[in-house]
């Protein structure tokens, strides 16, 4: 499964980007939001969520760990599919969206286009309870925009990722992964970047 990509912009139209990673072209599907932060030629750096249906394999990208969760988590509620779940995090920020569903704002989910009354109040109720586990402790404001982009290959973004979905703190898990970095050197792969990371973590807690 791809779970991040870096490569430069070919080439951006409404809610989707290609990137050319290695000489291969990759078209995401991404929100508004991202969107409007690439330019063509530029490198960019996108969390994916890689899903494979019987139709054909689709990609959809995202500029943050936060952002990527709730997407994930939105396309969970009935009646909310991948281009429902662009749709909504076109219009919210990852904390406006994440303060609507703690505050059960439905008036402000309906303002958004295909967003009826029932579908809104659903997708709150639903979310209530799940949003705090799955994205509380992964926000951009923790991960820091220019932290999540300093490792130049994919194995340390993924060893952050899969210690931020094992619920260790943004802010914990990047310094961890950065030690082991240190360690083992950015060629490390990433299963021996999380097990260097959990020793160190270890070593810490000792």
């Amino acid at each position: 499964m791809i779970g991040w990509l870096q490569g430069t912009v070919v080439f951006k139209q409404a809610n989707q980007v290609m990137l050319n990673v290695g000489g291969v072209g990759y078209e995401i599907s991404v929100p508004v939001s991202v969107i409007e932060e690439l330019h063509q030629g530029q490198t960019a750096e996108l969390f994916i969520h890689h899903a494979m249906r019987e139709d054909g394999q689709y990609l959809y990208g995202f500029s943050t760990l936060a952002q990527r969760a709730l997407f994930r988590e939105l396309i969970r509620v009935s009646g909310i599919g991948p281009k429902l779940g662009l749709l909504i995090l076109s219009g919210f920020s990852v904390d406006g969206l994440v303060t609507a569903i703690r505050e059960q704002n439905s008036a402000a989910l309906v303002k958004l286009p295909g967003i009826g009354k029932k579908t809104a109040e659903r997708l709150l109720i639903d979310l209530k309870d799940r949003v705090g586990k799955q994205v509380a402790n992964i926000n951009g404001k923790d991960l820091g925009e220019s932290h999540s982009l300093e490792f130049s290959n994919v194995a340390p973004q993924e060893a952050l990722e899969a210690l931020v979905a094992l619920e260790l703190k943004p802010s914990e898990a990047a310094k961890l992964v950065d030690a082991a970095v240190k360690v083992l050197g950015e060629e490390a792969d990433t299963a021996a970047l999380i097990k260097i990371a959990f020793a160190l973590k270890l070593q810490g807690a000792k």
